[in-house]
């Protein structure tokens, strides 16, 4: 006898950006590099906003669901206080404060009109807390005597937090938003010195950050491999110039199989035939020439299925994303059906198309943001 259940809502084809697990790998050889960025913590301004938070948080000693809450409640009104600084910086929530600001020239911030869909999320919490807390910008020397003086200077912030700090709803009416410009703008060289020091360090003692200030003209190198090269052609740290040189071998082993997978989500349906005369998989696939010596060891295998014949390699592929989405408790991208190669998820796909080895890349390896946090903390 049988039974029939329902199907489980986990158990299905999900999308994902990392369909082959790659984000652990990159990452890791990252932080080789930078020890504390993200992807996405790259503004000096949300540094700055969760810094006085967490002064305030200490200061006041709240609970975490009280900070939480002042914290959500904060960065919706700073967010407000940013536009009306500068408008042409971008920042999360800025298309919401736009047509707020527009529409209402009384302008009233309450709890129920969130700035994004998700604010806890992909806010000032989600983004900056843990490079924040890696970082250990609350430990500096000068962190408490610079929020300190912003605080107790200003009686508008002070009485603004009072007033994000009651109980119920929230409404808050702000006539001057220029008394609160000097939370998001570094006005002293102890304060640059409070952000620079634990944000711009690495795991090469120092040595980007020397060879950035000696030369300031490479953090506007734009790309991957042109700004490693520019750095490696300036420093004198034969340690920086090694781990730049994992990174970009890192880069163009992964870059290639991930435009390959993409490349097959194109497709519905591919035979052996096709996939083992797919020529613009095959002229990726020459154009790889690698010394992987002192690599990662999962980057090796990675490089040898790189290498592998056609066929071989679409099958290792597709292997490694049943195998990444089984540790997610979903269901593979592809699967094959005898000599028919099935696509069941074709999201995120694109054709291979312009690829060049010494410039296709698709990881950053958090130097995009270490570089945008330079030049705001020149």
């Amino acid at each position: 006898m049988y039974f029939l259940t329902e199907q489980d809502p986990d158990y299905v084809i999900k999308g994902s950006r990392d369909p082959l697990g790659f984000q652990a790998l990159w990452q890791r050889v990252g932080r080789k590099l930078i020890p504390a960025l993200s992807t996405v913590s790259s503004s000096i301004i949300d540094f700055q906003l969760l810094s006085f938070a967490t002064y305030l948080k200490n200061e006041l000693r709240m609970d975490e669901l009280r900070y939480r809450k002042f914290l959500l409640r904060f960065e919706k009104v700073m967010a407000v206080v940013r536009f009306k600084l500068d408008s042409s910086k971008s920042f999360n929530g800025i298309d919401k404060i736009r047509k707020l600001v527009n529409s209402n020239a009384d302008l009233l911030i309450i709890d129920d009109d969130p700035i994004l869909v998700n604010q806890r999320a992909y806010g000032i919490w989600g983004k900056y807390n843990r490079p924040f807390t890696d970082s250990q910008v609350e430990n500096h020397s000068c962190f408490k005597k610079i929020q300190e003086e912003k605080f107790i200077n200003n009686p508008e912030l002070q009485k603004l937090v009072s007033d994000l700090l009651k109980d119920g709803e929230m409404q808050v009416k702000i006539k001057d938003y220029r008394r609160f410009y000097d939370l998001i703008t570094i006005t002293t060289s102890e304060e640059r010195k409070l952000y620079r020091e634990p944000l711009l360090r690495d795991n090469v003692s120092n040595s980007l950050l020397q060879v950035l200030d000696a030369h300031p003209d490479l953090s506007y190198h734009q790309g991957l491999y042109p700004f490693i090269s520019a750095v490696k052609d300036k420093t004198d740290s034969q340690q920086l110039a090694h781990v730049l040189d994992v990174i970009k071998r890192t880069e163009q082993i992964l870059c290639p199989l991930n435009r390959i997978f993409r490349h097959l989500q194109t497709k519905s349906i591919w035979d052996k035939k096709s996939l083992a005369s797919e020529q613009r998989i095959i002229d990726l696939q020459n154009q790889i020439r690698i010394d992987i010596a002192n690599l990662d060891t999962e980057i090796q295998l990675l490089y040898a299925i790189l290498k592998s014949p056609t066929l071989d390699m679409v099958r290792k592929l597709v292997e490694k994303n049943i195998e990444i989405t089984g540790r997610r408790k979903t269901l593979g991208w592809m699967a094959w059906e005898g000599d028919t190669l099935q696509v069941n998820h074709q999201d995120g796909r694109f054709e291979i198309y312009d690829f060049d080895h010494e410039s296709s890349y698709d990881n950053g390896y958090f130097l995009s943001s270490y570089q945008s946090l330079y030049n705001q903390l020149k």
